[in-house]
């Protein structure tokens, strides 16, 4: 049985943490799961002027979901801007006054800066978050069905995670530990055990 108490106090460490008042927490995904983007990619900055016979690295991806959080943000921040990865070292670069980018990639990208519009920290952030409803997990579940088929891209990570857990094999009971695997929902499984025992192989260091 988990301790409720103690994933409470997880939740809340850095709410009520002593550097909350000077937090920008930055929550992004490096790739984007191989989920469908009606958008197109936007142009971008080959980032040092190398290339590949297949890119030359001047459009930037499909979107990924990303959350900023911080008592100098307003209540409710949603933003257009076009950011990339490199906005995060750009956002570094400037709030530190960094005499020099990384990159070209970088050197262009937009900060996260001008989201900190408050005049002062915020006080009426909450110290906890509820839970997901019942109803509101039922939605999910039925926006994402578990059983069509994975994309190429969602394939090739759940591939990558059984060559993981081929170095974990009692974690995964057969056939996922080794069939190959055609549902979203049987990879989401076998990725779940991978990112265990990569998280307790971790630990054991």
């Amino acid at each position: 049985m988990r301790n409720r108490h103690g994933d409470a106090l997880r939740r809340q460490a850095l709410r009520n943490g002593p550097k909350w008042d000077s937090t920008l927490l930055i929550v992004s995904n490096d790739e984007h799961g191989g989920l469908y983007d009606h958008l197109l990619p936007p142009a971008a900055v080959n980032p040092d002027g190398l290339t590949s016979p297949m890119f030359d690295f001047t459009r930037l991806g499909v979107r990924v979901p990303a959350v900023v959080a911080s008592p100098w943000i307003p209540k409710g921040t949603v933003s257009s801007t076009v950011y990339d990865h490199t906005s995060i070292a750009a956002t570094l670069r400037d709030l530190y006054a960094l005499p020099e980018s990384l990159t070209a990639r970088d050197r262009r990208a937009n900060t996260l800066l001008p989201l900190l519009t408050e005049r002062a920290a915020r006080a009426d952030a909450p110290l906890d978050l509820p839970r997901p409803t019942p109803d509101a997990l039922a939605l999910n579940d039925a926006a994402q069905p578990d059983l069509r088929p994975m994309s190429a891209v969602q394939n090739s990570l759940a591939m990558l995670a059984q060559t993981v857990l081929q170095k974990a094999p009692t974690l995964l009971h057969e056939p996922l530990a080794s069939q190959l695997l055609t549902t979203e929902r049987e990879g989401a499984i076998v990725a779940k055990f991978a990112i265990g025992a990569a998280r307790l192989a971790i630990a054991r260091l």
